[in-house]
């Protein structure tokens, strides 16, 4: 007899939440890319601006058994960035899980912090920029993970502070340098506000890591599009995962 366990039973719907809320992502994404007020509807077809029926939002099952790549009223061509994010998504819930299942407190509010930041990378690659209101949020979720989660919480929030006037000045003197935009302003309160959430002792290596990432994927987002500028939110995400997870990892090891 074939026996699960509540655990894989639970894997297996935070799975499923990781699809649609990944799903949910791309509508989000999509609302805040084209800013049109005419919009009615999170989900519809960006071409044709049909609205999607709900058969047709089924995370990839619609995109590959029933509507098969294409629109179903205008017959254009469906990009496979949406399987893409709802299956990132879905990943990162579940390594969220198996990574913090011993914290609860610590789960929730990296899982929230995670599927943040893919909104906002998302919307970074399209419009290199990221609406104020995520930044205002994941602050003030910072400020209660430093209150209830960390035992360093004053520390962090200080170190987040610091950090936040040293990449603020750093950014104004790389641009009196250059005699361009170096970073954006969203860049510069999303690296302290996402070291709230990490050991103070993690936040150095945050940082640098954060910087070798971006310089890595400018290069080559300048390759690629020959654009100068270049979206840094995606590099400060993968930058914060690898070092939260790799936080708790440790800790629990040690």
């Amino acid at each position: 007899m074939l026996c699960i366990s509540k655990e894989s039973v639970f894997i297996f719907f935070l799975f499923l939440l990781g699809l649609f809320a990944g799903s949910f992502a791309s509508a989000v994404t999509y609302r805040f890319i084209i800013d049109d007020k005419y919009t009615q509807s999170y989900y519809e077809c960006p071409a044709c601006y049909a609205k999607i029926l709900k058969i047709h939002s089924i995370p990839l099952i619609s995109y590959f058994l029933i509507l098969r790549r294409h629109c179903f009223f205008c017959y254009a061509k469906i990009s496979t960035i949406y399987p893409v994010i709802e299956s990132l998504t879905a990943i990162l819930f579940v390594a969220t899980y198996l990574v913090f299942k011993d914290d609860l407190i610590a789960f929730v509010f990296i899982l929230f912090v995670v599927y943040c930041l893919v909104i906002t990378s998302i919307i970074d690659l399209e419009t290199y920029s990221v609406p104020n209101i995520f930044l205002l949020v994941l602050m003030i979720f910072g400020i209660f993970y430093c209150v209830l989660a960390s035992r360093t919480g004053l520390v962090s929030l200080a170190s987040g502070v610091i950090i936040f006037l040293l990449m603020l000045g750093g950014g104004k003197l790389m641009s009196v340098v250059l005699k361009r935009d170096s970073i954006g302003f969203g860049d510069v309160v999303l690296i302290p506000v996402l070291a709230l959430f990490l050991d103070v002792k993690f936040i150095p290596y945050f940082v640098m890591l954060a910087g070798i990432l971006g310089i890595i994927f400018g290069k080559m987002w300048h390759r690629l599009t020959g654009s100068e500028q270049f979206p840094f939110i995606p590099p400060i995400s993968i930058a914060f995962i690898c070092l939260s997870f790799y936080d708790k990892l440790t800790a629990s090891v040690l």
